[in-house]
């Protein structure tokens, strides 16, 4: 996260089995930050790009039976920083510009929405938990 030296306001970890339903967890935990509510545009970017990044966890993360998503959300200062681990190896992001999907294709938005509407995003590679990172600005 940008500057560490800002004390964290809040703090929300939630660890899931890794299921379709852990998608619909990881929103409703997001949603209990209070400090989402009545900013529209952060509150929906956010659960949308949870969705989308779960959902990849989900789906291409680690295979063992049972294995569990991790969601870190944390309010610093002006800034909601989220992170989605899910124990697979992890992956490279690619070009930093990517076309639009094709509106008639069922995926492959996930990281084009990430790119979109993150402020700030990455992976993080030396946790070797498959983790990627974004920045909203409040």
């Amino acid at each position: 996260m940008g500057n560490k030296d800002q004390t964290t306001n809040v703090r929300l970890e939630l660890s899931t089995t890794s299921e379709r339903a852990a998608v619909r967890r990881a929103r409703h935990a997001l949603a209990t930050l209070d400090e989402l509510h009545g900013n529209d545009r952060v509150s929906f970017n956010a659960r949308l790009l949870v969705s989308e990044l779960v959902t990849n966890a989900v789906t291409h993360g680690a295979t063992e039976h049972r294995k569990h998503v991790h969601l870190l959300a944390e309010i610093v200062g002006h800034v909601l920083h989220i992170e989605v681990s899910d124990g697979g190896p992890g992956f490279l992001l690619g070009q930093d510009d990517p076309d639009p999907p094709d509106p008639g294709s069922t995926s492959g938005r996930g990281l084009y929405l990430l790119r979109t509407l993150a402020d700030r995003y990455g992976v993080n590679d030396q946790t070797h938990r498959g983790q990627v990172w974004f920045e909203l600005d409040l």
